[in-house]
Order: structure tokens, then sequence, then C-alpha cells
């Protein structure tokens, strides 16, 4: 009897929110990729599914806004969504194409699982969601880094010219990240830098999330 019913409590225990915030290219994606991979039933939520769809203005018109403010997100859905995942629930979440600045007309099922990363720029910005994690994390990089590592990003993956790259760095991107992110880098357990190598950054926050799980 006492097996089952601990059995039937591991079964419906709310599921452990990592939030992992912190600058464009700072290396938020592949560390939260390499934390799903080690944790066991583990799921990754990026922030970047819920920017705001803008299929309803002309194609430059869309290129225009200012993606790196929290108003390019949709809050709302994105809340609901992290409360429905944080208390058991599958959610359909949408998905973003960056090249055309739309949303899919498909979605991504969200199953529950026991270790929720969630990732992006906003993660800690947004005050109805900090009482929902039990993890919060800032990684940290220079401009520098981030503005290499975005080159390299936004030419192989979005097709965007070195130009036009630089040019939504510097009026966009870093004025955006001093305004709204690195503010947040106070709301987090614990800040890391990006800049190190991924394999021992995996196990360092392994180690600390577990001790805030193991104490939750």
């Amino acid at each position: 009897m006492g097996s089952a019913a601990s059995c039937t409590s591991a079964a419906r225990a709310r599921p452990h929110l990592l939030a992992i915030a912190g600058p464009s290219c700072a290396g938020k994606t592949a560390l939260a990729r390499a934390l799903v991979a080690a944790l066991p039933s583990a799921v990754h939520v990026p922030l970047d599914a819920y920017y705001a769809c803008r299929a309803h203005l002309p194609a430059d018109q869309r290129a225009r806004c200012n993606f790196d403010a929290p108003q390019a997100l949709d809050a709302d859905l994105l809340c609901a969504h992290l409360s429905h995942l944080a208390s058991g629930l599958p959610v359909d979440a949408p998905i973003y194409d960056f090249v055309t600045h739309s949303r899919s007309a498909h979605t991504r099922r969200i199953e529950p699982a026991a270790h929720i990363v969630v990732e992006g720029l906003f993660s800690l910005h947004f005050h109805q969601l900090l009482p929902l994690y039990t993890y919060r994390l800032y990684v940290d990089a220079d401009a520098d880094l981030c503005l290499q590592r975005r080159l390299n990003r936004d030419a192989a993956e979005r097709g965007r010219s070195a130009e036009a790259i630089r040019r939504q760095f510097f009026e966009q991107v870093y004025p955006m990240t001093k305004q709204y992110v690195i503010p947040t880098k106070e709301r987090a357990h614990c800040t890391i830098s990006g800049a190190q190598p991924l394999e021992g950054l995996v196990r360092r926050v392994l180690h600390s999330y577990r001790v805030k799980t193991e104490n939750r």
C-alpha cells in the first residue's frame, strides 16, 4: 500500500521548470538542448516560438519590427502555456518562421515532463512567470562574442547579410539587451559565462539544479 501510494504521488508530482535567460547568442539554446538531453523526462520550451505573428503586415514592415523587446512576444499565450505545463497539462505551442516573421499553420504538441527547460531572452522578464520556476539561470556573454555568434547564425540559418545583421545588432539587439535583458540577471539563482566550454557548464548547472529540486 505504501509503495503504491508513493508511486501515485510521484506520478502526480508537479514538473520542475528551469528558466534560462541571457543576451542573444550567449549560448542559451545550446545549453538548454544539452540539459534536456542529460535530464530524464525533459522538454525544451524556447521563447522564440512565442513571437507574435506578423503575417498581416507587408514583408518589408515585418522585417523592420523590433524583435528584441519583450513586447514582440505573445506574452499572454506564453504565460498561459507555461502555467498549463507547470500544472502537468499539455499545450500546442506555436511554430515561428524567422524567415517570413510569421507563424506556421502547424503547432508543436508539448507533453508535460518532469523537467521543463524554458529558454529565451525574456525568460526572467515576466514577473508572473517567476513563481513557476524551480531554478532560474542567467547565461552571460560580452557583446563582441554575441555579435560574432549572431553573424554566423543569422547568415547560415536565416539568410541575412553581414551588413543587415550588424545594423540590427547595434540598432536593436544591443540597446534592448541593456534595457530589458541584463536587468533580469538579478532574478537568477545562478549566473554562468556562455564563453565557457559547454560540457563544463552542463555539469555545473546539473549539480546546482539537482540541489535546488531536492530542496524544493
